[in-house]
């Protein structure tokens, strides 16, 4: 039964892969984020929420993430591993995802004007948006590309790849998050963000959803004062 779901050769090397490509970022990610906020600020923080210009927030927070979750992994799969961007779902996109792309812009657009037109909100709309782009466009390309890439090699069924790309996506990339709300919302997120990634080959769909999911969340949590 276990043959039938996951593929023998090079088994251990894959895992090990996949290990870490989810610990090495993150604690990459971790340190860069700490640092930076310590020669900007003169003390260490990794509370985004507690920065209020733009210029903290891509300094402390984006740069980053950015040079953790997509620079560095996606530059090991292509100089070490000898592998096409196509196969982390970077290539022309179909008709479909040239659609999505739009209305992506369309959606960026929308969020900055309900945020701008949010009494609640204590902080500036374009801090908002830069970051939740970075977030989205990052966690796409190393969960539903790089280490969905990886999965595919280990399961012979991509949907098995999805479900563990699932629990990653829930369960460690917001381990700080209660359980429960990691296994009814995110897990179930992270699923369809994965299915999604399976149907069309590209991650482009993927930010869309995980951005709407972000400010959407936001906003709830200005409306409950609990932000």
């Amino acid at each position: 039964m276990v043959s039938k779901i996951i593929k023998k050769e090079n088994l251990l090397e894959n895992i090990i892969r996949v290990i870490c490509y989810i610990s090495i970022p993150l604690c990459l990610l971790m340190c860069l984020t700490l640092l930076s906020s310590y020669f900007l600020n003169g003390s260490i923080s990794s509370d985004v929420n507690k920065m209020t210009s733009l210029g903290q927030v891509i300094i402390c927070f984006s740069i980053p993430m950015f040079i953790s979750l997509v620079i560095l992994p996606v530059l090991v799969k292509l100089f070490l591993q000898k592998e096409k961007l196509y196969n982390i779902g970077f290539h022309r996109p179909k008709l479909i995802g040239i659609l999505f792309c739009i209305a992506f812009l369309m959606v960026v657009m929308w969020s900055y004007i309900r945020l701008e037109n949010n009494p609640n909100m204590t902080i500036p709309a374009n801090v908002i948006i830069i970051q939740f782009l970075v977030v989205a466009i990052s966690e796409e390309i190393i969960l539903r590309g790089v280490i969905m890439d990886e999965l595919d090699k280990i399961f012979q069924n991509k949907y098995a790849s999805c479900i563990v790309n699932a629990a990653i996506f829930a369960f460690i990339y917001h381990s700080s998050e209660t359980f429960s709300s990691n296994l009814c919302v995110r897990f179930p997120l992270g699923l369809i963000l994965g299915i999604l990634r399976v149907k069309s080959g590209e991650i482009y769909i993927g930010r869309i959803i995980c951005l709407l999911f972000l400010i959407n969340r936001l906003e709830r949590k200005y409306e409950k004062k609990e932000f």
